[in-house]
């Protein structure tokens, strides 16, 4: 019996770790979201973009179902092989450990994904300053119809929930999107939907000093006690 109740926990924790693939519904307290307070996330741009905040990507309001300027639409009408990023830093060093993608092609039209090439991208690179250059720490080549997933299931949605090999530090980080090969002069800038980052804030060293000096303080009560 107790090999029983083994082995089915063993093949729920495999459920759960294989569902860590998936991507995770839209989050406004990761660590690049803007919510965490003014000025946390300060970012730049090689473009402007068509309609849309450049900060949407980093939790400035939430996506919309179709049409409306609540995400990131980059410039539209550029050569095929054109690399659109977005450049940020935090006021704090982070430790990134995972990150979450949603990202959007031009949607069906009743007969076909007629512009999957349009709003799309061949390729997606993020990025991590490493003090004197820019280092890639995960590259993606999704697919030309994205596929979508559990939380965003129609086929025009790109889902990523990338987990990185070994956790980084920094505090400035940079996403590439390629655009199509084969897309002609015509095509459309990507659309982001949402850009998060998980892991954990690296504690300043003002802040370390004081937990030093309280752990001092507590140590003196307890000799006291002593």
């Amino acid at each position: 019996m107790k090999w029983r109740v083994f082995i089915i926990l063993m093949v729920l924790s495999v459920f759960c770790i294989i569902n860590q693939a998936y991507a995770l519904l839209i989050s406004s307290s990761d660590l690049w979201d803007v919510s965490r307070g003014a000025g946390w996330v300060t970012v730049t741009s090689n473009t402007s973009v068509s309609y849309g905040n450049i900060y949407n990507m980093f939790g400035g309001t939430s996506y919309p179902v179709e049409g409306d300027p609540g995400r990131l639409i980059f410039t539209d009408s550029v050569p095929s092989n054109s690399t659109y990023f977005v450049e940020w830093q935090t006021k704090q060093p982070i430790e990134l450990q995972s990150f979450n993608l949603v990202a959007a092609h031009d949607a069906w039209d009743g007969t076909i994904y007629r512009n999957a090439k349009y709003r799309g991208f061949q390729t997606f690179n993020l990025l991590i300053w490493n003090g004197s250059d820019w280092s890639n720490i995960y590259t993606y080549n999704p697919s030309l119809y994205f596929g979508g997933g559990p939380n965003y299931p129609s086929y025009n949605y790109l889902e990523l929930y990338g987990i990185l090999s070994s956790p980084k530090i920094g505090d400035k980080f940079r996403a590439e999107f390629i655009i199509y090969s084969d897309a002609n002069q015509w095509a459309k800038g990507p659309r982001i939907m949402e850009l998060d980052g998980y892991g954990r804030v690296i504690p300043e060293p003002a802040t370390l000093s004081l937990l030093g000096l309280g752990l001092v303080g507590l140590a003196g009560l307890k000799r006291r006690k002593v």
